[in-house]
């Protein structure tokens, strides 16, 4: 789980899609329904990007967030806060979104890779992917 009570880290993503951010351990990972998609489930929070689009999701809830392609994304999670923040990272840091929630659970960081992003629980379950889809922690 994440450590501490604010914490920050880098995602570079290429493909056709990838979707980053949080989820408690309870998390079901087996299986193919909204259970274990994230962001199609209550105990999940993910921003989804593709090089056409990006939305948030969390409890099946969807928000289309309009950015420009951004290949890094920022996360900062502050526990104490209750909130969740993505940033697209480039010479300027620019805000995507942010979740508030009052997060009961240890949270663990999350990654998916593939294609179809935004047209459901497909591209959460990964059943798209392909070799040239990649997805990596960044150093700081």
């Amino acid at each position: 789980p994440l450590c501490a009570q604010r914490s920050y880290w880098e995602v570079e993503w290429r493909g056709r899609g990838s979707s980053m951010g949080v989820a408690y351990g309870a998390l079901s990972r087996k299986g193919a329904d909204a259970r274990s998609g994230l962001g199609y489930n209550a105990q999940s929070w993910t921003l989804e990007l593709s090089d056409t689009c990006c939305s948030a999701m969390h409890d099946n809830e969807k928000r289309d967030i309009p950015v420009t392609y951004s290949p890094r994304v920022g996360i900062y999670v502050d526990l104490s806060a209750g909130t969740l923040a993505f940033y697209s990272v480039a010479d300027n840091m620019m805000h995507l979104h942010t979740f508030r929630a009052n997060f009961t659970q240890p949270l663990y960081a999350t990654f998916g890779v593939g294609s179809g992003v935004g047209v459901g629980l497909d591209f959460a379950l990964g059943q798209f992917s392909s070799s040239m889809d990649s997805i990596k922690l960044c150093p700081l």
